[in-house]
């Protein structure tokens, strides 16, 4: 048991961080160059609909961690598995929701911060090697 003591899922960037920092490129850009593709009501509804989702899915998530007694952080060591709730059905329901909450931008119109989700999920793929 003590030889997996120190475990960790191989993350050395924490990707919450890559998430906000593409955000927040996509924001200023997006502020720069507001490209819209949609603004029609019904498509803001379903992007905020989205929005609480993808918040209920990630803090519902961290909450699950938090009760099994291990951390949420991916560069601190995995202390117990969680396998209910939502990672019954996916492996990694936060990243899901960041990526969710990222994407929708594009649902919501702008068009510059809907471009940097690919790149996120690119990163965050890459660190993961």
């Amino acid at each position: 048991m003590a030889e997996h003591a120190n475990e960790t899922s191989g993350i050395r960037f924490p990707p919450p961080l890559i998430y906000a920092g593409l955000f927040a490129l996509g924001y200023v850009l997006h502020r720069l160059v507001p490209v819209r593709l949609m603004s029609s009501g019904p498509a803001r509804v379903v992007g905020w609909v989205f929005v609480a989702g993808a918040l209920i899915l990630l803090f519902g998530a961290a909450v699950l961690f938090r009760q099994a007694g291990t951390t949420p952080n991916p560069t601190k060591p995995t202390t117990a598995l969680v396998v209910r709730g939502p990672y019954r059905f996916t492996r990694n329901p936060m990243y899901v929701a960041l990526a969710a909450l990222t994407h929708v931008n594009r649902v919501l119109g702008a068009a510059a911060l809907a471009l940097f989700i690919f790149l996120a999920v690119w990163i965050v793929r890459r660190l993961k090697r």
